[in-house]
């Protein structure tokens, strides 16, 4: 069974993912956005590091400890659309007074519909844009769902950055992932966890 290990992290306290499983040996973070000592430490402490970090999307904030990690020899998915934040293009690093990131080449270029497999854990790639063009979601074995700022706890990610969308993230919502069968523990890019079935009756994306 994964574990799951949440670091709040960087300037605006986004929620980086370590997920461990002893069928893999190995660590996939997901949106390392700082906290890069912590996280490191935690892992040494079981013999392990970072072998594959998933981003949900390619702002700063959840990239920002990302090139250490690569450093270490992990590998970086994203999706292909969001990939050109990884160079410093729309990542919104500037827009707050922050230095160019380190920029970062993509291992793997994502679509929307891979499945994803380390040791036993299955991660199925959802492209959920809205908050950005490139944005996507992961649902780890149909139990847990990585939602970026996609969705929060009953409201949705910001629509007025670069290639932000109102109807899109509505539909990523709505008719993708309410839509899934069965329900999630949904682990979002800030603030607390919720549920899909607390999402499909009480997300405000539903009074839009």
């Amino acid at each position: 069974m994964p574990e799951i290990k949440v670091f709040s992290v960087g300037y605006l306290q986004t929620n980086c993912y370590v997920i461990t499983d002893p069928s893999y040996e190995g660590a996939v973070a997901i949106d390392p956005g700082g906290g890069y000592p912590k996280i490191k430490a935690y892992l040494a402490d079981k013999g392990l590091k970072v072998t594959d970090v998933l981003l949900t999307h390619g702002h700063f904030d959840h990239i920002l400890a990302l090139s250490k990690f690569v450093e270490d020899g992990a590998k970086v998915y994203v999706h292909e659309l969001d990939e050109k934040m990884l160079r410093n293009e729309w990542n919104l690093a500037a827009e707050i007074g922050l230095p160019p990131l380190t920029a970062v080449k993509a291992d793997y270029l994502l679509h929307g519909g891979e499945t994803l497999r380390f040791g036993d854990m299955t991660f199925k790639v959802i492209h959920t844009p809205g908050h950005t063009q490139g944005g996507v979601s992961y649902d780890l074995d149909s139990k847990y769902l990585f939602s970026g700022d996609t969705l929060f706890y009953r409201t949705y990610g910001r629509t007025d950055f670069y290639g932000g969308s109102v109807s899109e993230i509505r539909n990523s919502l709505v008719n993708v992932l309410f839509a899934l069968e069965g329900d999630r523990e949904v682990f979002p890019g800030h603030n607390e966890t919720t549920t899909l079935s607390e999402e499909r009756k009480h997300n405000e994306i539903l009074y839009l």
